[in-house]
């Protein structure tokens, strides 16, 4: 015989507020924003490291915030 711990607790189930629901996108948008606003000021050497080149990072960055 195992010695197996059988867990009898149910799922965890994550069950959001509307409150939690427009934290989460609103810390999405203010987290893309940043990022964004990073990508612009990257030198052509640093987004070589991505793979980007400058005209793909001003576009992304251009993106308004609440656009994926």
């Amino acid at each position: 015989m195992t010695d197996r711990a059988i867990s009898f607790a149910p799922a965890a189930i994550e069950i959001s507020s509307p409150i939690t629901a427009v934290y989460r996108v609103v810390a999405t948008w203010m987290e893309r924003h940043e990022q964004r606003a990073h990508l612009a000021e990257m030198d052509s050497r640093m987004l070589n490291d991505m793979g980007l080149d400058k005209v793909d990072a001003l576009n992304e960055a251009a993106k308004p915030f609440w656009r994926a």
